[in-house]
């Protein structure tokens, strides 16, 4: 005789425990996965801007480089000489040599401030080629500051510290812009 009253257990339990632990485990997949392409987006549009100054036959250099791997979006640039903030080049070729009798005639000037660098792309933003006088100034236009804000395309910002060679997250407005 079988008693009804008394039942079996259920394997409903089972079946619905079963489910709900699936669908966790699908959740914590789609949220790793999701982090995984948000961090591969990020370092597919990652600039690494970087300002260095150059001696060759032809002349002194600031040279502007994006050696990053998405566009360099320039925000900020304060650029200073002995603590003293710069306006634009003029100020810092007066600085340097007051009774310069070189103008923007005889030196090229290339943008960096507001503008957007391409990934791999070198740029010269100032250029004087060698003279007498010149060889006088670079050695002391050498030791120019440049403190570049610039972002990704997905709003990530970073620092450039010339002096330092150094690279850090993070955004500044400069004190001065400089305008060139």
């Amino acid at each position: 005789m079988v008693n009804k009253g008394i039942s079996k257990p259920s394997f409903r339990y089972f079946g619905t425990g079963l489910a709900i632990l699936i669908s966790i485990s699908a959740l914590m997949v789609s949220i790793y996965e999701a982090n995984l392409l948000r961090t591969e987006q990020r370092a597919l549009v990652w600039p690494y801007l970087s300002v260095r100054h150059s001696y060759n036959s032809q002349g002194f250099s600031f040279i502007a480089t994006n050696n990053g791997t998405g566009p360099a979006i320039v925000k900020s640039v304060e650029v200073s000489l002995n603590d003293t903030l710069m306006e634009d080049y003029d100020q810092l070729l007066d600085l340097v040599r007051p009774q310069r009798k070189i103008g923007y005639d005889f030196i090229r000037m290339g943008a960096l401030n507001n503008t957007v660098m391409k990934a791999g792309e070198e740029r010269e933003i100032f250029h004087m080629p060698w003279t007498e006088e010149t060889r006088l100034m670079a050695a002391r236009l050498a030791k120019a500051q440049f403190k570049v804000n610039y972002c990704s395309v997905l709003e990530d910002c970073w620092i450039h510290e010339k002096k330092s060679n150094s690279h850090e997250k993070g955004k500044f407005s400069a004190k001065k812009e400089f305008a060139n």
